[in-house]
């Protein structure tokens, strides 16, 4: 498998390669990953301090209050996955999380005919209430699954920490967007992280959520 890995908020490509270190080497060598960075200048997300330097440089998709900055990313998404693609399935924290979710729940062919299963570490919810898309319109800060509906249909492994103060109860929220049969969740002890090796227990059933979707594949 060939995942596309998109960050979160106030962090980058590099420092999401060292959050998913262990993991990626728990799931052992048959997969290949490709990191993409945010182009929006954020400042440093709280709590990496041992991942980056004070002065490391911390990116963004969108703009957290920005409607506009939003349905801009999903474009600049869409052309990066016609250059850069094909890939079989995507990787996401967070922000990333909510931006690819977006484009998946869009599901603008070809530009995610190939993705087969989605990783949504602490993943958060897009913006945007698909049903009516204008970037400028009332529709922006509705759930977008508020109308009950699963707009995700492939295999997904939601992944968020029982004590994630920074987006609470956005893991769960974004795994209502995802059909039921096909969505496998794990809940550790931690908070707005991706499990590593200092939480083995963490590690191990974050490892098993996603070869379980991978097994549906």
């Amino acid at each position: 498998m060939h995942f596309l890995c998109l960050h979160g908020a106030g962090t980058n490509a590099k420092i999401f390669e060292s959050q998913t270190a262990a993991l990626r080497y728990e799931l052992s060598g048959a997969h290949t990953y490709h990191f993409v960075e945010g182009a929006v200048r954020q400042q440093q997300a709280p709590g990496i301090g041992n991942l980056a330097a004070s002065d490391e440089l911390c990116f963004a998709y969108y703009l957290p209050d920005s409607a506009d900055s939003f349905m801009a990313a999903i474009i600049d998404l869409k052309n990066y996955l016609e250059k850069e693609g094909p890939f079989d399935g995507v990787m996401a924290f967070s922000q990333g999380a909510s931006l690819v979710s977006a484009l998946l729940c869009l599901n603008i062919r070809p530009y995610t005919c190939t993705i087969r299963c989605a990783v949504f570490f602490c993943g958060r919810t897009p913006f945007i209430d698909f049903r009516d898309i204008e970037p400028t319109n009332s529709a922006f800060g509705k759930n977008l699954g508020q109308d009950g509906v699963e707009k995700i249909e492939m295999p997904t492994a939601h992944i968020w920490g029982l004590n994630d103060e920074i987006e609470p109860g956005q893991g769960a929220e974004l795994s209502k967007l995802c059909r039921p049969q096909n969505r496998h969740i794990y809940v550790h002890a931690g908070g707005h992280e991706v499990p590593g090796s200092k939480d083995q227990e963490g590690l191990i059933e974050s490892a098993n959520a996603i070869r379980s979707m991978l097994a549906e594949l």
